[in-house]
């Protein structure tokens, strides 16, 4: 998988940075833990901070393109996003998924 972020602002009145960007897959679309991991290695973050609004597959290309917020921290995550949506997506997810 290879991660390129194409745009990154700050939103100091949530407290996180939005990051905007293309990730290169081979196979399936990227799965959002995955992607949430890679996010988080390339922005020296821990993942559990990492909020990923949008993956947007590319027809016929294994690019695929992806919107996030990264936040101070995973409580901040909590409280901006909520539990119960956070919780939705990581039961969607494949385990061994990647």
């Amino acid at each position: 998988m290879e991660l390129t972020i194409e745009s990154k602002s700050e939103n100091k009145l949530f407290g996180r940075t939005e990051v905007a960007g293309r990730v290169e897959t081979q196979g399936a679309t990227v799965a959002r833990p995955a992607l949430r991991e890679a996010i988080g290695r390339k922005l020296g973050v821990n993942a559990d901070a990492v909020h990923v609004r949008i993956i947007e597959p590319s027809y016929g290309s294994h690019a695929n393109k992806f919107v996030a917020e990264v936040y101070s921290s995973k409580e901040g995550l909590e409280k901006a996003v909520g539990p119960k949506r956070r919780m939705r997506e990581t039961k969607k997810a494949k385990p061994g998924a990647a």
